[in-house]
């Protein structure tokens, strides 16, 4: 059985936008933190819309001269945040250097505050933070209100399935203001060996073992049983796939702590 969880949705919001600006390089307004992004919604009409109205935008700050040539992003990125942005083997960055002329250069960051991310990393001009900063990001000026460029350019943020986001309530906005743009939404997904659900020999092993019928488990202890159950390395099977990596293994435990009890279920 394979278990691929991401932290719960409501928890884990990576997506606030912290601008730093230093002299002696060229450097893009703010105004392309919102069009970068914007250029990196879903392949849906409205979202593409939306991109082509940021992509043009920002060719009218080239051809202003209000960005410099030859300016480049440089943008930091947790691991599980490169697809997000720059799309499958890199299609989107591909496609906003050749639309705008903007390069952009990327670091992996590490799981840490966004603060002390800044710190270790001075040159970059754009990274990812969880919305539980936002509160003391944006009274240092470490993300840049959005809140006006939205009616600007004709940007939406809403939470229609087809066409917006999970919880942009909670994703995007500090009280009335916006604060970021999501791009990260972590909903908590398992996936299932249907074949071995269903094969027959397995089903009689796991009701003579169990006293139960073998599905799709309900419960923790239902689902360490079918881990202890499947877990048969010598022949090549493991019970779960889980993550053990020590920077992101706490997304796996996360569901686990806010299951259990009030206050934090």
């Amino acid at each position: 059985m394979h278990e691929m969880t991401s932290g719960l949705q409501e928890f884990r919001r990576r997506v606030a936008i912290a601008w730093r600006r230093r002299p002696g390089r060229p450097c893009a307004p703010v105004l392309l933190v919102v069009l970068l992004l914007a250029a990196t919604l879903p392949p849906h009409a409205h979202g593409n819309d939306q991109a082509q109205r940021a992509l043009n935008a920002v060719r009218a700050l080239v051809d202003s001269g209000k960005v410099p040539p030859n300016t480049v992003l440089r943008l930091g990125f947790k691991q599980g945040n490169v697809n997000a942005y720059l799309g499958n083997q890199l299609e989107l960055q591909q496609e906003w250097e050749r639309q705008t002329g903007i390069l952009i250069e990327t670091h992996q960051i590490p799981q840490l505050p966004v603060q002390q991310v800044i710190i270790q990393n001075p040159d970059l001009d754009l990274t990812v933070a969880r919305n539980h900063e936002f509160p003391e990001l944006l009274p240092l000026g470490l993300i840049t209100d959005l809140t006006g460029y939205f009616p600007r350019f004709g940007f939406e943020l809403d939470d229609d399935p087809q066409s917006g986001y999970i919880r942009p309530d909670l994703q995007a906005y500090l009280g009335d203001r916006v604060a970021a743009i999501p791009a990260d939404g972590d909903p908590v997904v398992m996936y299932l060996r249907r074949d071995l659900l269903d094969d027959p020999v397995e089903r009689a092993a796991f009701r003579a073992a169990a006293g139960r019928e073998l599905g799709v488990p309900e419960t923790w202890d239902e689902y360490l049983e079918l881990i202890r159950f499947f877990h048969r390395p010598d022949k090549g099977l493991y019970g779960a796939l889980e993550e053990r990596d020590p920077e992101g293994a706490w997304m796996y435990w996360l569901p686990r702590y806010l299951s259990q009890a009030r206050p934090y279920q």
